[in-house]
């Protein structure tokens, strides 16, 4: 092609060398990108902008604005749902046989610039808001304490105790390819603990929240009381009894 042969020509001529058949339409790209392919250097594996294009195309725009109008909304948005929507979304285009593989969901992500993100608690009070609510709380207190019977008010919380700890963080050497950490099984499984106390200083017995069927029945084993709930958390019945 440098002496003046067409693509036709430098097909034929390598598609014999070869013993390969080559398409005339390669040697017309190479020869119209002649400048951007001696530019690119050695190292490059290829000239910007080439590359297979994405098989969805403005598909994957439709699809990229429905996650961020989903997390406009604080939806939980996973990579399966991404990958059911690709497939719905090519099967209305008639695009047949695209299955959105794992590979294409993870190009899809570096493409529209996504990620996977752990979730954060973030306070929309600032600081001087958060000391002026609990200034204002206290001052309340002050104002109701001479009418509070100390005695019948309870002061109490109710957290999640896991069976097993579900960090996945541990210290380790530097430099460590693979991070195991022993695991029973049940890091997922938990329980439901109340801890309360009387505002006269008396201290509550813990009660522990176990899932299963709905019991009405809350019984005392060694100074901790116990019950079953569907729901293992408290609602307005359970804090009654």
């Amino acid at each position: 092609m440098e002496s003046g042969k067409t693509p036709y020509a430098a097909a034929k001529h390598f598609s014999e060398r070869d013993g390969r058949v080559y398409d005339h339409s390669i040697f017309y790209q190479w020869r119209k990108r002649k400048h951007l392919i001696k530019d690119a250097g050695a190292t490059a594996k290829r000239v910007s902008g080439a590359g297979r294009k994405p098989k969805l195309s403005d598909i994957e725009d439709i699809l990229a604005d429905e996650v961020i109008n989903l997390r406009i909304d604080k939806i939980k948005v996973t990579r399966s749902f991404i990958r059911s929507r690709a497939r719905l979304l090519a099967e209305d285009a008639g695009l047949e046989g695209f299955k959105a593989s794992s590979h294409w969901t993870t190009l899809f992500l570096k493409r529209h610039n996504f990620s996977l993100r752990r979730m954060t608690n973030l306070t929309t009070l600032t600081d001087d808001q958060l000391i002026q609510r609990a200034v204002d709380y206290m001052r309340y207190l002050r104002m109701r304490y001479q009418y509070i019977n100390l005695s019948k008010t309870l002061c109490m919380d109710e957290t999640a105790v896991y069976f097993e700890d579900a960090r996945t963080q541990t210290v380790d050497l530097q430099g460590r390819r693979h991070v195991v950490i022993k695991s029973t099984g049940f890091a997922s499984m938990r329980v439901t603990v109340i801890a309360a106390c009387w505002a006269d200083g008396r201290k509550a017995p813990p009660l522990i929240i176990h899932k299963g069927n709905d019991s009405n029945n809350i019984t005392r084993q060694t100074g901790v009381l116990t019950c079953h709930q569907k729901k293992a958390w408290v609602n307005a019945d359970l804090l009654i009894r």
